[in-house]
């Protein structure tokens, strides 16, 4: 009896160091995963950030611009995301690739704003040969550097469910041969476990959800688009996607500070959830970007329509502690299939980025908005608090003298 209950006890300790030790390797590996994932997102993004920051800068390149200092600042925060991931054995060779392509894409872009600033003809030329081209592709890389990355994190966290999932079924069966001398450590055991198992489940729900406003983040709205059911004789779903930007939210940071502008946002999400359908889907993107999916809509007026009520909640006044803020939305809309997910996101943030710059509420995609330097797309609506009128000096109202 002795021996046997030593056996057991002795089995009972193997399996949990045994358990220990495989958590710890498992939980290791996802942290550095996730660590690298969120540096591939953010290089992903200010990447992104600095071409729009160059692009504003030759539509009004004045000295000492706002823009131009952003670009650089941005520029700055992909070359340090770049180091930290030169350090990781998960994104090293990556890292090293994608700075390489990074250094060519500033030299073109220091390149162009030379010429830009000396008013030089071969700006545009050289922007369209050089600057796009190089940008395109270190974009292209970096899009699929940070997706694949991404789901080789949720890969890593799959396996430490999965491992935790034996480790528990494993104790189970162990248990029930043991003798009733074991009942209470097998009972300290098992909810040792499903705490594992709870922690791995909430690291992967963390891995899909924005902290902040609790919607769903880039990475499962990508997700969310990609995995729409096809209609039937496998054609694929009609979708409708909306980027939406925040304006003014950089000046309620900077005014009120972080804990206004965080609450600012998670009010703006739920606004949002509140004039969409239960099936649509709206998701935090990063900053004080949102996107929202219309799978299958009616008609085109039906999204359109969606757009409005976006717009329209988020110029309402929001009520938070430092009082009444007043901010807007740039709503940018793009139709498609749900099998041309990345392409669709594009055209959305480009119809989005073409709202913001000609001061509509909502702009909807055209073909050819990227290769034009003057956007000039269809308003769909404009808030009665952003139209102007012309004074007696010929100027608009706002505008620079």
């Amino acid at each position: 009896m002795t021996g046997a209950l030593g056996m057991v006890l002795f089995s009972i300790v193997t399996f949990a160091l045994w358990g220990s030790v495989q958590t710890a390797q498992t939980a290791r590996l996802q942290a550095e995963s996730m660590t690298a994932d969120a540096l591939f997102s953010d290089v992903r993004a200010t990447v992104a950030l600095q071409q729009m920051h160059l692009r504003r800068y030759q539509i009004e390149p004045i000295p000492d611009s706002p823009a131009l200092d952003r670009h650089r600042q941005t520029a700055a925060a992909t070359e340090a995301a770049l180091t930290r991931l030169t350090g990781t054995a998960a994104g090293r060779v990556d890292a090293l690739r994608l700075t390489a392509a990074h250094a060519q894409y500033r030299r073109h872009a220091e390149r162009l704003i030379a010429l830009v600033a000396a008013r030089d003809d071969n700006a545009v030329h050289f922007d369209q040969q050089a600057v796009q081209t190089s940008h395109r592709a270190l974009q292209q890389d970096a899009d699929q550097v940070s997706h694949r990355q991404h789901l080789a994190a949720a890969t890593v966290a799959g396996a430490q469910q999965d491992i935790q999932e034996r480790i528990l079924a494993a104790t189970v069966a162990g248990s029930t041969l043991g003798l009733g001398l074991v009942v209470a450590i097998w009972l300290v055991i098992f909810c040792y476990e499903c705490r594992l198992l709870d922690a791995a489940r909430h690291c992967q729900d963390l891995a899909l959800q924005d902290s902040l406003t609790g919607l769903p983040n880039r990475a499962c709205f990508e997700s969310r688009l990609a995995r729409i059911d096809p209609q039937p004789a496998d054609q694929p779903a009609e979708v409708a996607v909306l980027m939406i930007d925040l304006n003014g939210f950089k000046q309620v940071n900077d005014t009120f500070g972080h804990a206004t502008g965080d609450a600012l946002l998670a009010e703006a999400g739920l606004r949002m959830q509140q004039v969409l359908r239960d099936e649509d889907v709206v998701a935090r993107l990063g900053g004080d970007e949102f996107a929202v999916l219309i799978e299958r809509p009616a008609d085109d007026t039906h999204v359109l329509a969606v757009a409005r009520r976006v717009a329209a909640e988020l110029a309402r006044p929001f009520d938070l502690a430092p009082g009444p803020i007043a901010v807007s939305g740039s709503v940018g809309v793009a139709f498609g299939l749900a099998d041309e997910a990345a392409q669709l996101l594009r055209q959305a943030d480009t119809a989005m980025y073409h709202a913001k710059h000609s001061g509509c509420a909502i702009s909807t995609y055209e073909p050819g908005m990227e290769a034009r330097r003057t956007i000039r797309s269809r308003s769909l609506w404009r808030p009665r608090s952003g139209a102007r009128r012309r004074t007696a000096n010929g100027r608009l109202e706002g505008s620079t003298p």
